[in-house]
């Protein structure tokens, strides 16, 4: 061992000052360890010169980089737009409703107001509301309007195969309203699209008492029918 000086009346060798170093590095490596491994997370050390300032390249691109058009367009409405209906359509509606559900004082308040002009409106079909009222057995309505003046011969559209209220009445089977529609004048030679007149349907239902009333009402006047000719 060689000494290389007194400190405190001591001598201080120099294999004694090597491992005092040593440990003074030991203990500095300890402490900066930990300072070392928190810059690198932080990233410190790897580029200084950029050391605490935000990227504002990344930053600049998220906030002032152009909108992207958009690509959904809204797709074309695949039918047209249905077409209004008009006055004529929108009162004859409400004034056939009326009739087919035998509603005669929502009828008569129409007919009472302005509604008269239409009293032998059509729908789509070509029936006017005497037709929808013919279908109800002793219809209320039915009287209602041929008493307002309805044309009681109209005839329904191609749709509807050209059929009279009195066709209407006899299909169903409606003896009441066949007896109105033929004290209003109703036609009994009158043919449908078909070629057939209110009996042949009567026939065609099995409907006796409605056949019974036309052929009584077809001998007071010569009515000749496919098979019978009454006087």
């Amino acid at each position: 061992m060689k000494i290389i000086g007194v400190s405190g009346g001591v001598g201080v060798s120099a294999d004694q000052n090597e491992e005092d170093e040593e440990e003074e590095e030991e203990e500095e490596g300890q402490h900066s360890a930990p300072s070392a491994l928190l810059a690198s997370l932080r990233g410190e050390g790897q580029d200084k010169g950029r050391r605490g300032e935000p990227d504002t390249r990344i930053k600049s691109k998220i906030i002032f980089s152009p909108p992207v058009p958009s690509t959904t367009t809204t797709p074309p409405c695949s039918q047209p737009r249905p077409k209004r209906p008009t006055t004529l359509d929108i009162r004859g509606g409400v004034m056939t409703k009326a009739a087919l559900w035998d509603n005669a004082e929502l009828l008569e308040d129409l007919l009472n107001g302005d509604q008269l002009s239409h009293l032998d409106c059509r729908d789509a079909w070509g029936r006017t509301p005497l037709h929808a009222a013919a279908t109800t057995e002793a219809s209320r309505c039915l009287r209602i309007l041929l008493q307002a003046g309805a044309d009681v011969n109209l005839a329904s559209g191609p749709r509807a195969e050209g059929r009279t209220c009195l066709h209407i009445a006899s299909e169903h089977g409606a003896v009441e309203n066949i007896r109105l529609l033929l004290d209003h004048g109703a036609d009994l030679l009158a043919k449908d699209a078909n070629g057939l007149t209110a009996l042949d349907l009567a026939e065609q239902g099995d409907h006796a008492n409605c056949m019974t009333i036309l052929k009584n009402a077809a001998g007071t006047v010569g009515y000749h029918h496919s098979t019978y000719f009454y006087l």
